[in-house]
């Protein structure tokens, strides 16, 4: 039974890792599933237009063109995580999202720093800076413990997300 739950404690931190991957470079990772999807879709036979799609015959070569997407995206786990970020992402208010466009700011960054790790400190100061700038009366002030905390709040949600998609 203890082996049951270490696997299970290590499944969350591996979907976790996960999250975070997918919203720090969600663009880079949709473009490439995107293309991938292209690839294998175009090397696979068209299929003929067949009668019996109404007047044209269209209907059925389309509706078989769709269901080879729909069969691609649920064969390929990206799929949902992509998916789960572009949810999550549709669902927080103007304030999360910008938190997360500055976050991947900083991973792309790449900043670094001693001690605490870099990406906090140049969230916390972009973030509040993009807060003053966006709304009038902007954060006083944003402390390091609510950086670490919506971010983990964040990863966790788009983990609810995926696995809610998965079911």
């Amino acid at each position: 039974m203890a082996d049951v739950g270490a696997t299970v404690i290590a499944d969350m931190k591996r979907d976790r890792e996960t999250a975070r991957d997918y919203l720090l470079f969600y663009d880079a990772r949709l473009a490439e599933y995107n293309r991938k999807k292209e690839e294998e879709l175009a090397s696979q036979p068209r299929p003929e237009n067949t009668p019996g799609g109404g007047n044209s015959g269209v209907g059925n070569p389309t509706e078989t063109q769709a269901l080879r997407i729909v069969r691609y995206d649920e064969s390929h786990p990206e799929y949902y995580w992509l998916k789960a970020v572009e949810i999550l992402q549709r669902s927080l208010g103007e304030r999360k999202n910008i938190f997360i466009k500055v976050r991947r700011e900083a991973e792309t960054k790449k900043v670094n720093g001693i001690g605490r790790p870099a990406w906090v400190v140049y969230t916390q100061m972009h973030y509040m800076r993009e807060l003053e700038e966006r709304f009038l009366n902007g954060e006083v002030s944003i402390s390091e413990n609510y950086v670490r905390s919506l971010w983990r709040e964040l990863t966790n949600q788009t983990v609810e997300i995926y696995l809610r998609l998965k079911k």
